[in-house]
């Protein structure tokens, strides 16, 4: 994953359960464009999130054990708010 320092944010690899973030399951072997916006990044073993300007965390890819945060344990390819409320 390349984070650039305008916000750019890029990943390639592996997408089975969406980790690269787009709305793919293909594996990239190239750096594909994920979002802009950006401010920091986490990566999990199937999984990513972001932090983006305004304070929102928006993650993507595999939730078996609810790691996109959204309170729906569904997998996602492509970025996806975390619920607003942590209990």
């Amino acid at each position: 994953m390349i984070l650039e320092d305008g916000g750019q944010l890029w990943c390639w690899g592996g997408s089975d359960k969406g980790q690269i973030g787009i709305a793919t399951p293909e594996t990239w072997l190239a750096p594909t464009h994920v979002m802009d916006g950006a401010i920091d990044v986490a990566l999990g073993a199937d999984h990513a999130c972001a932090l983006v300007a305004g304070g929102q965390v928006m993650c993507w890819g595999g939730d078996d054990e609810g790691e996109l945060g959204t309170g729906e344990g569904a997998s996602s390819v492509v970025p996806v708010p975390i619920a607003e409320t942590c209990p």
